[in-house]
């Protein structure tokens, strides 16, 4: 394993991803041309899971049920 760039010096960044260099995982996706309306459609889609996964958590907590009144 060979250690030339600065990056790889904080390695390993986590213990459990990448346990290789850096350069053994491709990234194909291009995000530089995401356009705005997207990345706001995405943090609004991400708040609303997080929403909906506490509210089943909350739901579960208080009734012991996944959908409360279904049986």
């Amino acid at each position: 394993m060979r250690y030339s760039s600065s990056h790889e010096a904080a390695w390993p960044h986590h213990p459990y991803i990448n346990l290789g260099t850096h350069h053994s995982m491709n990234n194909n996706f291009d995000t530089t041309n995401t356009s705005p309306e997207k990345v706001f459609a995405e943090r609004i889609n991400g708040w609303a899971a997080m929403l909906g996964f506490w509210a089943v958590v909350g739901a579960y907590l208080t009734t012991g049920q996944i959908v409360p009144g279904l049986v």
